[in-house]
């Protein structure tokens, strides 16, 4: 297994046109940033490559949100690795 992280929204547009990935672990959250997951999320709301969603935020309207937007999973934090794998 390979990963790759990116800590803003450009890193992580640069990643996933350089190689595309088999699935995207995406935090909503990116602290100081214009833009935010959900930005992200609704770019590949039509991809073929699964988009599981895995933050802190904890509201309904987020989770239907992301619902729409496409994600398959929302994974809340805390979470271990294993959990996730």
């Amino acid at each position: 297994m390979e990963a790759e992280a990116a800590f803003n929204i450009p890193q992580a547009r640069a990643a996933i046109a350089r190689k595309k990935p088999d699935i995207i672990l995406l935090d909503l959250g990116f602290p100081e940033q214009a833009e935010n997951g959900f930005q992200l999320l609704a770019e590949h709301n039509q991809s073929p490559v699964p988009v599981l969603v895995f933050t802190a935020q904890e509201n309904f309207i987020d989770r239907v949100k992301v619902a729409r937007l496409g994600a398959r999973v929302f994974l809340q934090k805390p979470i271990s690795t294993g959990q996730v794998m």
